[in-house]
């Protein structure tokens, strides 16, 4: 069982937010400002998103050939 109760199956639609650092997505999440807009973007989601079939995920990028 993933993120949110859901198993993965087909997508219509990714989002994708970056950050320099896990340190820095941390921080930004613990913010007064940061929490405020999670819970603004959560509600907005759940209007056009059905969130418990919708899997949360984290990656991190990792250079295997650097071509400079």
């Amino acid at each position: 069982m993933g993120p949110r109760g859901s198993e993965p199956r087909f997508y219509d639609g990714v989002a994708e937010l970056w950050w320099d650092s896990l340190d820095e997505l941390v921080a930004a999440f613990s913010s007064d400002a940061g929490q405020a807009a999670g819970r603004e973007l959560l509600e907005d989601e759940s209007r056009f998103i059905a969130l418990p079939r919708s899997p949360l995920w984290l990656g991190e990028e990792n250079v295997v050939i650097d071509a400079a």
